[in-house]
């Protein structure tokens, strides 16, 4: 035998697996794992979920809360209303004590808003009333006052010029005066702008100490009806919220295993965000307050939860193929 002659030696068994032909499974075996690998790809076509975003949301009103803050550090003089009271918008609740008695302060007010307060003004009942901050002004009203008096008296010797001088004068002290006094209130008195209940946000008493930025109480409108919730949505995914889309909020007091879920929908989106990046985004609550399981919640200012803002739905075959885009992009 030739040495460059291959000899191949095969034993009876595996001359048998080589000669013997393919069952069916071996022949069909590719034809079935190709049909499989197509149904999945079909099934992923028909497959579609949406991205959820989640993030803290806020129920509120239409009208939110409005919270006093101090403006000025010192110590409670007095306190004009009980915790919880109804009180009209423009209403004084606490002053700050300050070097004006604010009896005499708000007494010279309301008297400067009467008609004709300038033509009709009794000096005699502020002979001893302590203005504070708004003395000087005072001071040159009362002596304006006093100068149009004896132009009055002497109009005949007075020329037409003085008169009207004069009369300027006064009009400027008049309005300097107003001026003065709504310049106390902003730094000593806190009132509420809008209609509603007050509520203490501690236990404040007077000649407790406050500091400028404390909060002290806050005023509930009590006439709202509307609610609606305030969420900041992260700027990851935020392009795919729209305005309609369903959310559902889950309530920190109120465990949604047992009460369920609020039902809400994206009303409006900030066009930019804020200095974190993130995107405010008001909810309205067709429902109210009744959730999943027909519970009505009672409402309660400035609830906490939890919202899930439900996308649109993307087919599970664009999202493996973006998956492969970013794959081989790179």
């Amino acid at each position: 035998m030739s040495k460059n002659k291959q000899v191949e030696l095969r034993s009876e068994e595996v001359q048998e697996i080589l000669t013997r032909i393919p069952n069916w499974m071996i022949r069909w075996g590719s034809i079935i794992v190709s049909l499989v690998i197509f149904l999945f790809f079909l099934t992923t076509w028909f497959i579609k979920y949406p991205d959820i975003i989640a993030a803290p949301i806020t129920i509120t009103t239409n009208t939110p809360p409005e919270k006093i803050q101090a403006r000025a550090t010192g110590k409670i003089e007095v306190i004009l209303v009980k915790d919880k009271s109804v009180v009209l918008d423009k209403t004084p609740i606490v002053v700050i004590r300050n070097n004006a008695n604010y009896k005499d302060v708000f007494l010279l007010k309301k008297i400067l808003l009467e008609k004709d307060s300038q033509h009709n003004f009794d000096f005699n009942q502020f002979s001893a009333a302590q203005l504070g901050d708004v003395e000087s002004a005072y001071s040159r009203f009362h002596d304006a006052y006093i100068l149009k008096s004896a132009l009055s008296n002497n109009s005949k010797t007075t020329k037409i010029e003085d008169k009207i001088s004069i009369e300027n004068n006064k009009n400027q002290s008049f309005y300097q005066l107003k001026k003065a006094i709504e310049d106390w209130e902003l730094a000593y008195v806190l009132k509420s702008s809008i209609k509603g209940q007050v509520s203490f946000l501690k236990i404040w008493t007077s000649n407790q100490t406050v500091n400028v930025g404390d909060d002290i109480f806050a005023v509930i409108p009590i006439e709202e009806k509307e609610y609606i919730g305030r969420l900041k949505a992260p700027a990851f995914n935020s392009g795919k919220i729209q305005v309609g889309q369903e959310v559902n909020i889950k309530l920190t007091n109120f465990p949604d295993g047992e009460y369920g879920m609020l039902n809400g929908k994206v009303k409006n989106i900030s066009l930019t965000s804020d200095k974190y990046g993130n995107f405010w985004v008001d909810v309205s609550l067709p429902k109210k307050m009744e959730t999943s399981y027909h519970k009505i919640i009672p409402f309660q200012q400035e609830m906490q939860g939890n919202a899930e803002i439900i996308t649109k739905d993307l087919r599970l075959t664009e999202r493996l193929f973006y998956q492969f885009r970013n794959v081989f992009g790179r």
